[in-house]
């Protein structure tokens, strides 16, 4: 009978894990846009506003300073796979959970980066992250954010 007990409290536990795991998932996946920003600094640091929905269309407004050299604005079709790959780092940073602001502000030369996650019907949550090393997950999406930025085919926006 001892077992039996044990054996319920296992499969239970199981149970709830896989729960905890599906429902994390599935908010994640109710990403409808991603929109990155990264502001000035007082050297050459990469400026620009992109956003992305979850069907792929991406708007970018390269401003300065991009590997690319692209400047003014545009738009491009992000690959379905870099979109999952956005929204799995997304879900690994947890970015519901994140603080509004990171950084020190009292080192003025600093670039940030500002993001807002769109997800479900109406709900927004928006970060800034002054210095742009908030957490080495976040510094990871930048970068995937970054990358993509270099290498979408990016078409001048009529």
């Amino acid at each position: 009978m001892k077992y039996l007990y044990l054996f319920a409290i296992v499969a239970f536990l199981f149970a709830s894990c896989k729960t905890a795991k599906q429902d994390r998932g599935s908010k994640a996946g109710n990403i409808s846009s991603i929109w990155v920003e990264r502001t000035p600094c007082f050297g050459f640091c990469p400026m620009y506003e992109v956003q992305i929905s979850a069907d792929g269309t991406a708007t970018l407004d390269a401003r300065d300073h991009l590997p690319n050299k692209l400047k003014g604005k545009f738009i491009g079709k992000v690959p379905q796979a870099d979109w999952e790959n956005l929204v799995k780092l997304l879900h690994t940073l947890d970015y519901q959970n994140l603080k509004e602001t990171y950084g020190n502000r009292n080192v003025s030369d600093l670039p940030s980066v500002n993001i807002a996650i769109r997800y479900g019907k109406e709900q927004e949550k928006k970060v800034n992250d002054y210095g742009g090393r908030g957490t080495p997950e976040l510094t990871q999406f930048y970068e995937h954010i970054d990358k993509l930025v270099t290498d979408v085919k990016w078409d001048v926006a009529k």
